[in-house]
């Protein structure tokens, strides 16, 4: 008898252990996704920046001339 509630709480322990690291790993997943869309907004936010820095500079040398 005490053989089966060792395995049954060996097998309980396993599963809890089992979920723990799925759940980890998948916040892991959601945090890199969300650090990789991050990345691409910051990189379109830079490109729009460069883009009306240029538009800016050619302003300006159109009221020179």
């Amino acid at each position: 008898m005490a053989t089966v509630l060792l395995l049954v709480a060996s097998a309980v322990m396993l599963g809890i252990a089992g979920w723990a690291t799925w759940d980890g790993h998948r916040h892991m997943l959601r945090a890199e996704a969300a650090a990789r869309q991050a990345r691409e907004h910051a990189c379109a936010a830079h490109a729009h920046a460069v883009r009306a820095r240029e538009a800016a500079d050619r302003a300006q040398a159109a009221r020179r001339s």
